[in-house]
């Protein structure tokens, strides 16, 4: 999905992201339905969102000796969820 801005990343529109939506947006959802929902829109968003950031090539030994060429994220990312709430 393009977005015209080069630093949004909108996650994939599959069927599980669409029905957390639709139970965030219903009027007539209760409260934990709500949240629960919510929580798993912020989980989402923080499993993807280190996937556009850096990573650098690194070496790893294994317990038996064997050498394996994996990746090890440059940057520490830090993340901090803000949940937005309508008072009504």
């Amino acid at each position: 999905m393009a977005t015209g801005h080069h630093n949004v990343h909108p996650l994939p529109q599959t069927d599980r992201p669409r029905a957390t939506h639709t139970v965030i947006r219903d009027r007539a959802a209760s409260r934990a339905a709500s949240v629960s929902s919510s929580r798993r829109v912020v989980r989402l968003l923080l499993a993807s969102a280190p996937d556009p950031l850096p990573f650098d090539k690194q070496e790893v030994v294994t317990p038996i000796g064997e050498t394996l060429d994996r990746v090890k994220s440059t940057p520490n990312p830090c993340a901090v969820p803000v949940i937005r709430c309508v008072v009504r």
